[in-house]
């Protein structure tokens, strides 16, 4: 009862997170921003020989083949052309990484591991850059989630959050320059709360602020932090069933929305706000407006000129991609109208009684994250920060 669990179990397709309180589960969520992401990025930097390729090509040879200890100009006595596609080619890049990472000893992976660390990514990588960010924003998402629970829930724990980290993607940490070291996640989910809560203070009533400046980061336990394979065996919850098609507890664990959602207006209901610690639910909505059985029109509309985030939590998960300063945003205003017109359209599109993902789910799943990979922010964002160079000419 003294802690509030935060568990992040980062797989393939998802990372699930599930929130705990005094036994009780707080939410059930998962995002699609996890091993498969990571990949679909790095697999970018490969083919667009993006700035710092050349090293990292190096790093992830020296990783993953045998005998490339001492790596130079050659690999296993042949001329080294650093061509990476001929071993993933058949079956692509993230199923190469697993079966080659699945037969090296966990002490073999260690070794190789440090000496990656050692030499790092390259100046101003791209693949640094964006591991980096791929890790802060899970972090990020969790702690806004555990946030919104403490607040609603009216939960004030004594020892505040602990993190267990679960999951084989975590050990894709050294490529973003991370060790494997829950002091150093500890550090880095310290100063992701801190961000949070001077957003999400200027938005709770009086008698709401105690439980959101008590939050701090009791712990972290990251699983595979000894034993790279202990992740895929001792994953603190399981795989998590967030799908609210076949879910029985939605009311208790709905995720939340994340942001305040202004001026929405549902079927023929007045107007009404959303708050970021409100779950996103039908049911919830009909608390809130009145009986209905379905929502047949939504009206939400972008306000104009909007080259600022829509809500100032999202602002959050831009920040931490500054690489000079962590406490603010510099992602351009022309890329902020871009985001907040897909989150209004999506929001707009509110149907049914079983409602999608919500807003700040949407926001990282489908907006920053999205499977369309001709359009993506966060390599605006790299610009920005000197991370998003091309080699070729």
């Amino acid at each position: 009862t003294t802690t509030m669990e935060v568990f992040i179990d980062v797989g393939g397709g998802t990372a699930d997170i599930a929130i705990r309180h005094s036994s009780e589960f707080l939410v059930l969520d998962s995002i699609r921003v996890a091993g498969n992401t990571f990949f679909n990025f790095t697999k970018k930097s490969l083919e667009q020989d993006l700035e710092g390729t050349s090293e990292f090509k190096k790093q992830l040879l020296r990783l993953l083949i045998k005998h490339t200890e001492t790596l130079g100009n050659e690999v296993n006595g042949h001329s080294q052309s650093m061509d990476l596609k001929k071993y993933y080619s058949n079956f692509g890049l993230g199923t190469f990484y697993s079966l080659a990472i699945n037969s090296l000893s966990d002490e073999t992976f260690k070794t190789r591991e440090g000496k990656v660390l050692k030499e790092g990514m390259g100046k101003s990588s791209y693949q640094r850059y964006r591991s980096r960010l791929f890790f802060r924003h899970i972090l990020a998402y969790a702690l806004l989630q555990a946030c919104a629970a403490a607040v609603d829930n009216q939960v004030a724990p004594e020892d505040g959050i602990k993190l267990i980290l679960g999951g084989n993607a975590w050990g894709l940490m050294l490529f973003a320059e991370l060790p494997r070291s829950s002091k150093k996640l500890k550090e880095e989910a310290q100063q992701i709360l801190r961000l949070l809560k001077s957003r999400l203070l200027r938005s709770v009533a009086d008698d709401e602020r105690q439980y959101l400046e008590g939050l701090e980061i009791f712990g972290v336990e990251l699983l595979n932090e000894n034993t790279l394979s202990k992740a895929k065996t001792d994953v603190a919850v399981g795989a998590l069933n967030t799908d609210n098609d076949e879910r029985n507890d939605t009311d208790k664990t709905l995720p939340y929305s994340g942001i305040t959602v202004r001026n929405l207006r549902i079927n023929k209901f007045e107007p009404t706000t959303i708050q970021w610690r409100d779950r996103w639910g039908f049911e919830e909505f009909k608390d809130k407006l009145g009986f209905m059985d379905q929502i047949t029109t939504t009206q939400f509309e972008q306000p104009k000129g909007l080259r600022t985030p829509l809500d100032s939590v999202l602002s959050v998960f831009t920040c931490l991609g500054n690489v000079s300063s962590n406490t603010e945003d510099n992602m351009p205003g022309e890329t902020w109208r871009d985001i907040n017109a897909e989150l209004c359209e999506n929001i707009a599109r509110l149907k049914g009684n079983r409602l999608k993902a919500s807003p700040i789910n949407h926001f990282l799943s489908a907006v920053l994250y999205p499977e369309d990979e001709q359009r993506d922010f966060l390599d605006t964002l790299a610009e920005e920060n000197g991370s998003y160079k091309t080699k070729r000419r």
